[in-house]
């Protein structure tokens, strides 16, 4: 009976020895790759459940984990290597041979198109096919396909010098490598994290210290070429790529020689047994619903992750100079002007996101379930960099924090963050679900990676548009059809250094935001009603109490004139009812008026010639008449009070010139 169990075990698995063992109850002794399990018989002959093993093999000199990091960092090269010189090569260098195109234009976004959304739909089949393929296959793959892509990439850079007439072919060329670089990336991801996803939780987190340290290898390459060939882009390209390409040759053979190994043997082995037993090899709906359930949060902590850590790292970062009082002020920083960028955020990001992945590797807090409280906190990082000086030439915000160490401190610590929660949430996607179901959440945490990616990217687009609030207001009115576009367009340009003085004036100090939510904690505040004290140029005169006139006085005979409200552009025949906001004028499409009705095609309510009731102001010719007749009907007048409100409704095109102007018409016309 146990001979016909070995069999038929044997038509399951390849096995390097089997013994048959004489123990009190039936057993097999099975080596596999060197590792002594043995399999209990039940009474029918058939192996039962339970699996007694002795110590697993060890990973000498901890050769598996090196490899496993090169693999992490070398896969992922080709395409680093490409975001950090796009800039320099194809859009200064390529497409701007002969001064800005619209290749050079377009370029970076169609870059991001072509990157983000091959690698996201790729991630999200592979979850689904992957399972039923060998996903060795299926990481070896990639690297093959990057080989071949990294290769075109240097011929191209070496054969063709920038020429106008080739800018269609070659941009369509290099897009169509980014595309196929994208989906050999997704499927790499997506595939390398399920099959570590069988082994101890440390081969998971040295996927993502390849990938931290990738980073950190391509910062000092490009900091050394910046300071060595600063002028030489197409030869700085290639030795970009021509180091990809070496990498790369080393990762085929970290992964040939790892597979070789019995510690990566018995684990695949191990992994697909449990896959076997708990019919998940081939798993159904139901099963990817239940390793969803069990690591949703872990995979929320994964994607959230890095949305914030992708808007802030590299658009926000490398959008954030060294703040000066005066745009012309003398660079200040020690860090040469050259370097600044690729010091202040590209490594120090790449470097501190390392030492997390490395922390996480040896300590591990806080539990699975508690993480995503130090994920959702990490959000306070967004407006931590949104108040330094980024984009300062078109921000409105004030700028709060101008330290430069603050801003590479902040930066360590949203980088240090990053790689620490990003290992965490990786590692602990597997381990919060049944065995059979451990590949199933590695792969799907790898597509949660990369969904954060693209979502973070997206999200600063928002940033952008909040901090320079002027655009955010001014999609805000359009879209919700506040008021016409010409009205939101000019108002919100207009009054958008008055609107942020005031914000500025709302924003509390930490004393008063403690008397805001503790009555005995300094005095209570509200911003929202306090004084605020305004500067008064000179000394302002003492306060003296009115004294009532006493009777009998002489009198006097006073014009008081206010809100005229004189429209310059009031013109009889326009609707009185129109859907601006202000109407009986001609609005941004001229229209000629009927000669003989002076009416306007269309018309419903004509304005009339002295003024009309509606959305209308004042014919500045109906006030001249009116002073004429209060001279001519009233005799001599003594003063005149003219209390403000002057100008028309036409709030979007208020501006100091045309107001001083407008006084200065006035004032002349009530003198004469």
């Amino acid at each position: 009976m146990i001979s016909n169990q070995i069999v038929l075990y044997l038509n399951q698995y390849i096995y390097d020895k089997v013994e048959i063992w004489n123990f009190a109850e039936p057993c097999v002794k099975i080596i596999v790759d060197g590792v002594k399990t043995i399999e209990k018989v039940d009474d029918s002959g058939g192996p039962a459940m339970g699996v007694f093993e002795e110590s697993p093999p060890k990973d000498k000199g901890n050769f598996v984990f090196y490899c496993v990091v090169l693999i992490g960092l070398g896969v992922l090269m080709p395409w680093n290597m490409f975001i950090t010189i796009a800039p320099q090569y194809y859009v200064e260098y390529w497409f701007s041979s002969n001064g800005t195109s619209w290749y050079s234009n377009t370029f970076m976004s169609s870059l991001t198109i072509s990157s983000q959304t091959p690698n996201a739909c790729i991630n999200l089949t592979n979850i689904f096919l992957a399972i039923a393929g060998s996903l060795v296959l299926r990481v070896a793959l990639p690297i093959l396909v990057n080989t071949i892509n990294v290769i075109t990439i240097i011929a191209l850079i070496y054969f063709f010098e920038p020429n106008e007439a080739d800018y269609p072919w070659f941009y369509g060329a290099t897009l169509g490598i980014v595309v196929v670089i994208n989906i050999s990336n997704g499927l790499y991801e997506n595939s390398v994290f399920g099959i570590f996803a069988d082994f101890p939780f440390r081969y998971t987190n040295a996927l993502i210290v390849g990938n931290n340290m990738c980073g950190i290898f391509i910062s000092l390459i490009s900091i050394a070429v910046t300071l060595l060939i600063p002028d030489d882009p197409r030869r700085t390209a290639l030795i970009y790529f021509t180091v990809s390409l070496g990498i790369l040759l080393v990762c085929a053979y970290c992964l040939w020689s790892l597979t070789g190994t019995q510690f990566f043997k018995y684990y695949q082995r191990k992994g697909n047994e449990v896959r076997m037993r708990e019919g998940t090899q081939r798993p159904g709906l139901g099963q990817f619903f239940e390793a969803f359930r069990r690591c949703g949060i872990q995979l929320f902590n994964i994607w959230f992750n890095f949305v914030v850590t992708l808007c802030i790292f590299p658009v926000m970062m490398t959008a954030t100079p060294v703040y000066k009082e005066n745009p012309t002020d003398p660079w200040s920083s020690f860090i040469p002007e050259n370097i600044y960028t690729l010091v202040t955020t590209f490594l120090v990001f790449n470097l501190f996101a390392t030492f997390g992945s490395f922390t996480a590797h040896f300590y591990q807090w806080p539990k699975p379930e508690n993480l995503v409280y130090v994920i959702v906190a990490r959000f306070a990082f967004i407006p931590f960099f949104m108040f330094m000086n980024y984009r300062p030439h078109d921000r409105t915000w004030p700028v709060l924090v101008k330290s430069q160490w603050a801003f590479v401190f902040g930066g360590a610590a949203m980088s240090f963050s990053s790689g620490y929660c990003s290992s965490l949430g990786m590692m602990n996607a597997p381990r919060v679900v049944p065995p059979g179901l451990s590949r199933i959440a590695g792969q799907a945490a790898a597509f949660c990676l990369i969904f954060g990616l693209f979502c973070g990217a997206a999200l600063t687009f928002v940033v952008a548009k909040i901090i320079t609030w002027a655009d955010m207001a001014i999609f805000l009115c359009d879209e919700l059809h506040i008021e016409d576009n010409f009205v939101c367009d000019y108002i919100v340009g207009d009054y958008r250094d008055e609107v942020v003085w005031v914000l500025g004036q709302v924003l509390v100090t930490p004393n008063q935001m403690c008397g805001i939510l503790v009555d005995d904690c300094d005095s209570p505040f509200d911003p929202l009603v306090s004084n605020w004290l305004l500067p008064i140029p000179g000394n302002a005169p003492p306060f003296e109490p009115k004294k009532p006139v006493d009777p009998g006085k002489p009198t006097l005979r006073v014009l008081h004139l206010t809100d005229p409200h004189l429209d310059m552009i009031y013109t009889p025949g326009m609707e009185v009812d129109c859907d601006t906001s202000l109407c009986c004028r001609q609005q941004d499409t001229p229209v000629e008026l009927n000669s003989d009705t002076q009416t306007t095609p269309g018309v419903k309510n004509p304005a009339g010639h002295w003024g009309s009731i509606g959305k209308c102001d004042t014919p500045y010719y109906l006030f001249q008449n009116m002073l004429q007749h209060i001279v001519q009907t009233n005799g001599k007048i003594d003063y005149i009070v003219m209390t403000g409100d002057l100008m028309s409704h036409d709030v979007w095109n208020y501006n100091n010139v045309s107001h001083m102007a407008f006084i200065k018409n006035i004032s002349d016309n009530i003198k004469t």
